[in-house]
């Protein structure tokens, strides 16, 4: 099978691409150089590759510069998607979309997938619009994961061990710190028993922030002053939902529990 992968030159794109391999799929990654998802040819890009699956792994992720520039985030993540979904629908090939758990609010966790999304920044907003492209496809997936770090770096495992003394951390912001190593597997799962529909996706326990930059530091046994903030005090344009644990009750019953973050997280450190 030949799958697209729309933003597989990321960070769970690259993870992605190495982990479907294995499993003999032929994969075409695409970035941002090759697709552009904000332009007007991107269904017919698409369709020249005639890719029997799409993963739309693509976005703009950084909550805050969705909010500084709102244009540009529906452009990528609401408009784009509903591109990729149109390309999806012309070659009639079923398509996976990669969400978050920044649909919900944040007051009532855990979320299930039949839970009402009411994202409260941006960044939720335009995800959520995305999705509803996608739902119209039959033989869709919307897969929502949370707070990903991985083997590529970049994240924010890699921000806590770069930052200067003392890091400054939320206490009141909770949520599942998720492997992009163990999400693509978890894409693996799916794709390969060609199920649709909405999954949760997220790796056990659920931490507030500042018990993860503790484990980080932990786990990589270096110490660092924390200090303990308020968002008022982070002065970040966009807001975040306080407490958005995903419950994975779904797949756990379909595929089996998900490995806690722990061991995702000492797996990376040991290489």
């Amino acid at each position: 099978m030949k799958i697209l992968v729309i933003g597989g030159t990321g960070r769970l794109g690259r993870v992605l691409n190495v982990i479907l391999q294995k499993e003999k799929y032929t994969i075409i990654p695409l970035g941002s150089n090759e697709l552009d998802l904000t332009g007007k040819n991107v269904v017919d890009k698409i369709i020249r590759y005639t890719p029997d699956y799409i993963i739309h792994t693509a976005a703009l992720s950084s909550v805050d510069e969705c909010e500084r520039h709102p244009n540009l985030a529906y452009n990528i993540n609401t408009y784009g998607t509903e591109r990729v979904a149109n390309a999806a629908l012309k070659l009639k090939v079923p398509l996976l979309y990669i969400s978050t758990d920044y649909v919900f609010d944040g007051k009532n966790p855990p979320y299930s997938e039949d839970d009402e999304p009411n994202p409260v920044n941006v960044y939720g907003k335009s995800k959520l619009q995305g999705e509803d492209f996608v739902k119209r496809l039959s033989s869709s997936i919307i897969l929502r994961v949370s707070w990903l770090f991985g083997p590529e770096g970049n994240d924010f495992v890699d921000f806590v061990l770069k930052a200067d003394e003392p890091i400054s951390v939320i206490r009141s912001q909770t949520s599942k710190p998720t492997c992009t190593i163990d999400i693509s597997y978890a894409i693996k799962n799916l794709i390969g028993n060609r199920v649709s529909g909405i999954y949760h996706f997220a790796s056990p326990p659920s931490v507030s922030r500042l018990e993860w930059v503790e484990s980080i530091l932990k786990l990589n046994k270096i110490k660092k002053e924390i200090r303990e903030v308020n968002w008022d005090s982070l002065n970040v344009p966009a807001k975040r939902p306080l407490n958005s644990t995903l419950s994975t009750n779904k797949y756990n019953k379909e595929f089996g529990e998900i490995r806690s973050w722990n061991e995702a997280l000492r797996e990376i450190i040991d290489g």
